[in-house]
């Protein structure tokens, strides 16, 4: 897994999720929902989409408390992916803006255009780790798309602010010519970890359903005391 993190820049891990963890995390979700009637995951899906339409500060909570539930920390945790991180990392390994993401057609505030982490950790070293945990993730329902050995060039960025929305940082469609473009298609229980220098984006959500998933970030002390993302939320 190693080799392929440093030669593609990042790598899939498939059946690295235990469908108990999984399974926790939808059990949580209809806690923090408040769901009381209906039993499968539609209802969770449902429920965030109505979520996210009313209340976009309460959708913002939902969306960083479900990481830090018990099922979401022993996601993180698990021993297959810690391992691949803290070869990586070399070192002590801390969690950082981990969260849920949510995809849907037509809100463009959802959608991430080409970038990487690195404009983000530009003051520690960072390996992100991306999952589905509702549903599999393909090129249907907009799966994050991976550029195959972009890590190993020096791409520039350039920093976008969008109303309601995520910040942007760019890197241009036409620096990437040379590159594979790589669907990151996963089944409930697979996972794909990679470096902050690998450049990907959202997919194109053509299913009419919202697609989401979870991302995990693991870092070393200077990159969680002293990142980007600490600063982009002050």
């Amino acid at each position: 897994m190693n080799y392929e993190l440093n030669l593609d820049g990042y790598a899939v891990v498939k059946n690295a999720i235990p469908m108990d963890c999984l399974t926790g995390l939808w059990l949580y979700a209809r806690d923090l929902l408040n769901i009381h009637s209906g039993s499968n995951r539609v209802d969770i899906l449902k429920a965030m989409e109505e979520l996210e339409a009313a209340d976009k500060k309460a959708f913002y909570r939902f969306c960083k408390e479900l990481p830090e539930t018990l099922p979401g920390k022993k996601i993180a945790a698990l021993p297959k992916l810690l391992m691949i991180a803290t070869w990586e990392i070399e070192g002590p390994v801390y969690n950082a803006d981990c969260s849920v993401f949510f995809n849907k057609k037509g809100v463009d505030r959802l959608q991430c255009d080409w970038h990487s982490e690195a404009d983000y950790f530009v003051n520690g070293n960072a390996i992100t780790l991306w999952f589905p945990w509702l549903h599999e993730v393909n090129e249907e329902n907009g799966t994050m798309i991976m550029t195959r050995g972009s890590h190993l060039k020096e791409l520039h960025e350039t920093r976008e602010a969008v109303p309601n929305g995520l910040t942007q940082m760019r890197i241009p469609e036409s620096d990437l010519t040379e590159f594979e473009k790589v669907p990151m298609n996963l089944r409930l229980g697979d996972a794909v970890l990679f470096l902050r220098k690998t450049v990907h984006r959202t997919g194109e959500n053509k299913s009419g359903h919202p697609r989401t998933s979870i991302v995990v970030r693991y870092t070393d002390k200077t990159g969680k005391f002293n990142d980007g993302w600490q600063r982009e939320r002050h």
